[in-house]
């Protein structure tokens, strides 16, 4: 097959197998490259665990296998785990983890206590495009530090930046892809009114919940730092769902609708707007008068929440 595409026009001769072999060779010696440019990592190596979900929800289920799957890698490969980096609720397609990782590059050059960076995959990493990625690779090279990651490796050679970029650029299509598809289905069950317009529940709004036929089943009430109430047509608390717990999970046949939640948080809501766009308070204002009612408990805590996207 290979020798009568390079003569298609004759039968095979010396001069064809000739060129036959050498192209041979070069894919051999091209193969060689791609393997020598995805290693793994010496052994007895030094290393940081970096792990990272972009939700709080998913720090509970995400981070734990991360970091399951972390040991069993640095097992197998006879590392040294010296330090586990959570970066909980930070979107990587945001770079809101960037701080933390150049203070592990920081880290290294003050003291010089690990060799390489161990994350699952290079999505873990930077999901910004090839570009972004690359040069936080060569920031931490250039200190020193390794990135390795469970599927893909150490990448060292000639081919390197290459096939990191291929890594790096897959991780970005794949959040382009994914938001294209969320958004179309979100669109779509709005416009149905099957969903909300937003997962979270604002403050002083409570979900209800409807059947096929449009009546109402139940009422979820957001209490606020993770905790939730299931409550009947009448008020009444029917189930509490501590922190990070799913809560009741809406049914194919069922739709949620926004509803006026506790008339107190109403209150305060209606209060805010005329403050704010009336009265013409500042925000800081206003949040020192929530603290000294006992509605907000830290101002500083809020404000890192609102820096941080978190909010």
């Amino acid at each position: 097959g290979p020798v009568l595409a390079i003569c298609p026009n004759r039968l095979p001769c010396r001069s064809s197998f000739v060129a036959f072999t050498i192209a041979r060779r070069g894919q051999k010696r091209d193969s060689k490259k791609r393997q020598k440019a995805r290693q793994q990592p010496e052994k007895r190596s030094r290393c940081i665990l970096v792990v990272r979900c972009s939700s709080d929800q998913q720090t509970e289920v995400s981070i734990e296998k991360q970091v399951e799957m972390g040991k069993e890698f640095v097992k197998r490969w006879n590392m040294i785990l010296v330090d586990v980096e959570e970066c909980a609720g930070f979107s990587a397609s945001l770079g809101l983890h960037y701080d933390d990782l150049y203070k592990l590059r920081d880290r290294k050059l003050r003291q010089n206590d690990f060799d390489c960076l161990l994350l699952m995959t290079y999505d873990r990493l930077c999901r910004g495009g090839t570009n972004e990625g690359n040069r936080i690779a060569d920031d931490f090279e250039q200190a020193g530090i390794k990135i390795v990651t469970i599927r893909e490796g150490l990448y060292e050679g000639d081919m390197a930046w290459l096939m990191r970029g291929m890594a790096l650029h897959q991780a970005n299509k794949y959040v382009l892809d994914l938001s294209f598809h969320v958004s179309a289905g979100w669109g779509r069950a709005l416009a149905a009114k099957r969903i909300t317009h937003s997962a979270v529940s604002p403050y002083g709004i409570d979900k209800l919940f409807l059947d096929s036929s449009g009546s109402p089943l139940y009422v979820v009430r957001d209490l606020g730092r993770g905790e939730r109430v299931k409550l009947d047509l009448k008020g009444n608390v029917v189930e509490a769902y501590p922190k990070r717990s799913p809560g009741p999970i809406r049914q194919p046949t069922e739709r949620i609708v926004y509803i006026k939640g506790e008339p107190e948080r109403v209150a305060v809501v209606r209060q805010m707007f005329r403050r704010l766009h009336i009265d013409g308070w500042k925000l800081i204002a206003f949040a020192r008068n929530l603290m000294i009612k006992g509605l907000l408990e830290n101002i500083e805590d809020c404000g890192k929440r609102l820096r941080s996207g978190k909010s």
